[in-house]
């Protein structure tokens, strides 16, 4: 299974002095938003780690904040009890929302940009027209601080956690519950991309994945041991990337619950973490003061090669995520792309993930060059004893 390493620390000029508590890549990964010291948002350049913006006008920390689906905007909240929609060309605020009467803890674009979602410490759960910055809907239920909240990808739900010890799912055109879930203080909470799932993070320090239609519990996640702080779905819904108190980020299969992987880096709390679009890629904040972004080198490779042939992004990070599969996922990943339509495209996927997986069967990663010129020299040499054995 090919492994993430730390790739890169964005520590700034030493300008943040609090800590890090929400992150986010954006759509096209090349940049990460987060907050910054002194009530700001910063814009980040993901490569080189450069701060490429720092936003100002919020009048007390910043807590929560993510790109739209273009990157041309920024939403942040605070706790100044407002939410900002920022323009990431100018870097000016383009809307100030005001309406909740405590922290805003939790902010989120819709799937086309047309709309914000805010969770605040007064128990409710906000949806504005991200356009002219009208607030569209009030949602009320929780009876305690509205901790997180997601829209699903078509828009038509949303997801809060609270510490109510509920997780409830809300269908925006009725305006109504359609589902609790009920689980220990829901720190974190977010839709899978098909928006068939969601995963909240909790703080008796389990992972929980749930069934958005049925409200069944799926997964239950142990591997922290301490309060989770943050979690996410990669783009594919394979994987699930959680935070903790504990310091470590860990990367789980979605499917099955097995830890894949804890990534161990920070010295503090992390307190936000999320995949890049592509899931080749994490990030993660703490309040060590630092962002670490974690990359798959062999997941990035593939992704490049696959894209040139693929026409869906989607398929072709789902490809990807079969590079950092054990034998298991890899088997699974088989049967459900065989069940797939005729497409040439997916039949050419397949082809050459079988070749792939012959591939690593021959040459595991570490396997050294020599090793598989000696494998490659033993091979030759098979077939030749095997021509001269039928000439005789």
């Amino acid at each position: 299974m090919s492994k993430f390493k730390l790739e890169k620390t964005l520590k700034g000029n030493g300008d943040i002095r609090n800590g890090v508590y929400s992150v986010e890549f954006s759509p096209d990964g090349t940049r990460v938003v987060s907050n910054g010291d002194e009530n700001t948002v910063k814009i980040w350049n993901a490569r080189t780690g450069v701060v490429e913006q720092t936003l100002r006008g919020h009048s007390n920390y910043v807590t929560s904040v993510a790109f739209n689906h273009d990157g041309t905007r920024v939403v942040s909240g605070s706790y100044d009890n407002t939410v900002k929609i920022w323009n990431t060309t100018t870097g000016e605020v383009e809307h100030t929302l005001q309406g909740h009467t405590r922290n805003v803890t939790s902010v989120a674009f819709n799937g086309d940009g047309t709309r914000v979602v805010s969770g605040s410490e007064d128990t409710s759960v906000k949806i504005w027209n991200s356009a002219t910055g009208v607030l569209e809907q009030t949602l009320q239920g929780h009876t305690n601080w509205v901790t997180s909240v997601a829209f699903s990808s078509d828009g038509t739900r949303v997801v809060s956690g609270s510490d109510d010890n509920t997780v409830k799912i809300w269908n925006t055109v009725t305006v109504g519950v359609e589902r609790t879930l009920r689980g220990r203080g829901a720190s974190y909470v977010a839709f899978s991309g098909d928006g068939t799932r969601v995963v909240s993070g909790s703080e008796d320090t389990s992972v929980k994945i749930w069934n958005a239609a049925t409200g069944g519990l799926e997964q239950t996640l142990q591997g922290h041991t301490s309060n989770v702080t943050s979690v996410a779905f990669s783009s594919d819904g394979t994987r699930v990337v959680s935070g903790s108190v504990d310091n470590t980020v860990n990367i789980w299969n979605a499917a099955t619950g097995v830890l894949q992987q804890k990534l161990q880096g920070h010295s503090n709390y992390v307190t936000s973490v999320a995949f890049s679009p592509d899931g080749t890629r994490v990030v993660s904040g703490s309040r060590d003061k630092t962002i670490q972004i974690w990359h798959n080198e062999a997941m990035r490779m593939a992704h490049m090669a696959l894209r040139q042939i693929l026409p869906e992004p989607g398929l072709t990070a789902s490809i990807a995520s079969y590079l950092g599969a054990t034998k298991f996922d890899q088997d699974l990943y088989f049967q459900s792309i065989s069940r797939r339509s005729n497409d040439p495209a997916r039949e050419r996927a397949h082809r050459r993930m079988k070749n792939l997986n012959k591939f690593n069967s021959l040459y595991p990663e570490g396997a050294t060059t020599k090793t598989r010129k000696r494998r490659s020299l033993s091979k030759s040499r098979s077939k030749s004893k095997s021509k001269k054995h039928k000439s005789i």
